[in-house]
């Protein structure tokens, strides 16, 4: 009946488990996360209307953007300053969008907050004046200092850890239906400072 005090009940019964039950929902991983902006999108996925409150509240429709986060890199260790990462875009594997539209590649701390650098550098995409290799491919290079020969291409990270977000905005039809991916973050080397001093020599 109008005004029943019962689904209210029931809902104060749920809010100390909302966190818990939306954990799986909102979890970081290089799959997009398709934001519903308004409710005939949602249906009755009430799970997904809580998901896209907690990490997007008022996100656009997937027709307009899709977000791919970060997951743990290629051998399902997290994202750190203390490596150096390299991601693959295989030739004609960038982030499909329409004409119209442009992709981004942004990087942000443990906080979500863009990373201080000399260069002023937080994103690289489509608009960037990225090095594109022979064979029509590009690599990304995710570091705390410039990997040798490849600043065009290096996105500044933070010394500790950092998440990643792909933005692709007015998506094509393969990043709609998620026959794109992403491609994996792979680690290529360890820092200096990460690894420690040089053992003495005699």
């Amino acid at each position: 009946p109008p005004h029943s005090p019962g689904p209210a009940r029931r809902l104060d019964r749920r809010l100390p488990h909302l966190p818990a039950t939306l954990h799986p929902h909102t979890q970081r991983h290089t799959t997009p996360i398709r934001s519903h902006l308004t409710k005939s999108y949602y249906g009755t996925d009430y799970l997904l209307r809580s998901a896209v409150a907690v990490v997007g509240l008022g996100a656009n429709v997937p027709q307009e953007s899709l977000y791919y986060w970060s997951g743990p890199d290629i051998d399902g260790e997290p994202l750190t300053g203390a490596h150096t990462y390299r991601m693959h875009f295989a030739a004609g594997e960038l982030p499909p969008i329409e004409a119209a539209g442009f992709w981004s590649v942004t990087m942000y701390d443990d906080e979500m907050f863009l990373v201080p650098n000399a260069l002023r550098r937080y994103a690289l995409g489509d608009r960037s004046d990225l090095t594109v290799n022979p064979d029509g491919s590009i690599d990304i290079y995710l570091a705390a200092t410039a990997p040798a020969g490849h600043t065009d291409n290096w996105l500044p990270a933070p010394d500790g850890p950092f998440n990643l977000m792909i933005r692709a905005y007015i998506p094509t039809e393969a990043a709609l239906t998620n026959t794109w991916h992403p491609p994996a973050i792979e680690q290529i080397s360890i820092h200096a400072a990460a690894r420690g001093p040089s053992p003495q020599t005699p």
